[in-house]
């Protein structure tokens, strides 16, 4: 049984603050497996002490325990509405889906910012780019396209990203990958205290509109999810992500090759 239908089972018996976190887990569940009760609470207005009665409620010992169980459930659950009238989405596969939040990424992202993003890319002295978790992974990725491509930029280890900003300068950019929390705050805080001469610029690539913090950078890019998409199954949440990195790669090469020949 998928952790979906373990919580069905238990929903009969739920107090009003059990149902609360229950929306709020079955509407949410990719933020959910990649947070803790930490983050959850703070993000939702509800105790991490409620959280793990919920997770005990339903027949975990820990929150540890349930995230897990629902991480295996999103590989596997289907989320479509038995009830729902089928649409011309109702017979796709996961190929289709994939294809889909491909072109999603593209036409959410645009072709005038990709062309803003890469001359902010070929401007820059330096660029610093990092991610932590399952948001490392484009980073890196968007690292060795741009390194392909001539341009001077290097990852930043996840931790290292303070002490990395006292060689930063204004004539530097610092792409953050992020999809959720606000890992990178402590960063943005010391960046926004440096004088204007050593402040680098810096964009944010994430999944939230709403980042918190998203006012504390230059420039934001908010990029698409199964979730947000509406799909009924879910897919690797970076998908997206290193989709961008590839528009992004693929509008340099044609920006620095015009270049060229204009020389």
């Amino acid at each position: 049984m998928n952790i979906f239908d373990q919580m069905e089972l238990c929903k009969a018996d739920f107090t009003p603050r059990e149902r609360e976190i229950y929306e709020i887990f079955r509407s949410e569940p990719d933020v959910i497996s990649q947070n803790t009760t930490v983050a959850i609470a703070a993000r939702y207005g509800i105790a991490q002490s409620a959280i793990s009665r919920f997770c005990q409620k339903i027949g975990f010992n820990s929150f540890s325990d349930f995230r897990m169980s629902l991480a295996l459930s999103l590989a596997a659950h289907s989320f479509r509405d038995s009830a729902a009238p089928p649409d011309e989405k109702s017979d796709w596969q996961m190929t289709d889906y994939i294809c889909d939040l491909v072109r999603s990424t593209g036409h959410m992202v645009g072709d005038e910012t990709l062309r803003r993003l890469s001359s902010k890319v070929i401007e820059a002295d330096h660029i610093y780019v990092t991610g932590t978790a399952r948001s490392s992974i484009p980073a890196q990725l968007l690292v060795s396209l741009l390194v392909q491509l001539c341009q001077p930029s290097y990852f930043i280890e996840p931790g290292l990203e303070v002490e990395t900003l006292h060689i930063m300068k204004n004539s530097d950019l610092v792409i953050l990958f992020s999809s959720q929390n606000p890992t990178h705050k402590e960063f943005l805080d010391m960046a926004v205290g440096l004088s204007q001469a050593h402040r680098p610029s810096t964009l944010l690539v994430t999944h939230s509109p709403k980042h918190p913090v998203s006012k504390m950078v230059d420039d934001v890019v908010v990029l698409p999810t199964w979730a947000s998409l509406h799909y009924p199954i879910s897919i690797e949440s970076s998908t997206s992500c290193n989709v961008f990195c590839s528009l992004l790669s693929s509008q340099l090469t044609k920006d620095i090759a015009a270049s060229t020949e204009q020389q």
